[in-house]
């Protein structure tokens, strides 16, 4: 290679390093560019003063991962109570798994809305062949400037979506914990009925062997004997359907909590205490002001009018700076130039995706109507269910089943003297049957109603809907 030539390319790698640092300025001078890449600060080379455009970023959560110390004993027979099995259910539940993974997501969104666009370089080349010359070669490079504004409106858009999401995982735990606290009393209530269905059987067969011996003495009729069977056999067909009940209760609570569906559950709290009466005024207030999923809508309101911030001000130009080093071998010299050039902004404005932000704004605001109106339906009629069951359940516990206890035992002590008949008997049996099923169902009911209400009226966090 000749001197020239040395020379030639020394020029070319000086315009080079010219226009790079030309470029760099007016990077920083015009303050065009956003946050830099994953969140860490740029630094200015003299004083090492930090330049920061966007906000601040969404705080690293705490990762939730399915478990595995499952029990492998199947056969196992496991007692929980009701604040364990919620433990359980919060650290093991897919769905909260799945929430806060979504959130994650949107942390990654946010770092990458705050991204500058990546420059890009390549080798030029520009009438090659003609007169028997190389024709002009060397570097080309291009850059499109994102302004500071473009770049934050995209990081608060995102930053709202992360928001929402944190409601969104809130909600879902708030299902979790509901439902794991009505798989609990579900399970207790089934394994009460079997327990009393069993001891009424006890009676009905007491009553059947009762009505057998006086049959054979001849101090009844046949007839009675044969209802008692009868009457046993109903009992009998109830014990086996409750026990199939407890079953279904307890293979759900195992699914809930993360157990295989054969173990053995059973519940160590008590039903001898009823829920704390709930002030109707109160409750509704405190649902309609901390509900997780009117906050959640709340959040998806600020989302929509941050996406709408963002689409405007995506309407904005971009400033795209190209230029090249080029070496011109027929003239034997470094050739540069330099172009900067900006959209003009006839056609496309970005009023599609403006008007489309704007709408999903109006939606969300009807949205937060929508769920006000629902909770307050939601309430009236769940709050009419638990006063009724609670009325119910007094009122079983103070008088109904006492005096049904007391018309059976007296009904059976007259019979075993023959001065009332089976039929007598039987209804008296029937009904203190009829009553203890029923005030265990209210009592069900009672607790059912009291961790809705208490759980803003949520359920279900399979659901993927509301």
């Amino acid at each position: 290679m000749t001197m020239r030539n040395k020379l030639g390319f020394a020029k070319c790698s000086t315009i080079l390093l010219s226009m790079c640092l030309i470029f760099l300025g007016t990077e920083t001078a015009t303050k065009v560019y956003g946050q830099v890449a994953r969140g860490v600060p740029a630094f200015n080379g003299k004083n090492s003063e930090i330049l920061r455009y966007a906000p601040t970023p969404p705080p690293q959560i705490q990762m939730f991962h399915l478990p595995s110390d499952v029990p492998k004993d199947v056969n196992s027979h496991q007692t929980i109570s009701i604040q364990e099995i919620c433990d359980l259910a919060l650290s093991r539940h897919p769905a909260i798994v799945q929430a806060s993974r979504q959130m994650e997501a949107y942390r990654g969104s946010w770092v990458q809305a705050g991204l500058k666009e990546n420059p890009t370089i390549g080798y030029s080349a520009e009438e090659v062949g003609g007169q028997n010359h190389a024709g002009r070669q060397g570097i080309a490079f291009s850059y499109e400037h994102i302004s500071k504004q473009k770049l934050t409106a995209r990081q608060n858009a995102a930053n709202a979506e992360y928001l929402a999401a944190r409601e969104q995982l809130q909600l879902q735990r708030q299902k979790v914990m509901n439902d794991a606290t009505l798989a609990g009393y579900r399970l207790l209530i089934a394994s009460q009925k079997e327990r009393l269905t069993g001891e009424l059987l006890k009676i009905a067969e007491m009553t059947a062997s009762s009505a057998e011996s006086l049959s054979k003495a001849q101090e009844t009729q046949k007839t009675d004997f044969l209802q008692a069977r009868v009457e046993k056999n109903r009992v009998r067909i109830a014990l086996n359907d409750a026990t199939i009940e407890r079953d279904a209760a307890s293979k759900n609570l195992a699914v809930l909590i993360g157990f295989p569906t054969d173990a053995s559950l059973e519940i160590t709290d008590s039903l001898d205490v009823l829920p704390v009466e709930i002030n109707e005024e109160e409750i509704y207030r405190q649902i309609m002001t901390d509900s997780p999923l009117l906050k959640r809508a709340y959040a998806e309101y600020e989302a929509a009018k941050a996406k709408l911030l963002k689409e405007r001000n995506e309407a904005g130009i971009n400033v795209s700076t190209t230029g090249s080093v080029l070496f011109n071998t027929s003239e034997n010299q470094t050739e540069a130039s330099l172009g900067i050039s900006i959209p003009l902004r006839i056609n496309n404005k970005n009023q599609g995706n403006i008007m489309q932000a704007n709408s999903e704004v109006l939606a969300s605001t009807a949205s937060i109507e929508r769920i006000k109106n629902s909770l307050t339906s939601e309430f009236q009629n769940q709050f009419a269910q638990y006063k009724t069951a609670r009325q119910r359940v007094l009122l079983y516990q103070k008088e109904v089943i006492k005096e049904s206890e007391e018309s059976l035992n007296i009904t059976k002590l007259a019979y075993e003297h023959g001065e009332c008949g089976y039929i007598e008997l039987l209804n008296a049996q029937r009904t203190m049957f009829a009553v203890q099923i029923e005030c265990l169902d209210n009592i069900g009911l009672l607790f059912d109603q009291s961790v809705k209400l208490n759980g803003f009226l949520l359920q279900n966090a399979y659901s993927p809907t509301e």
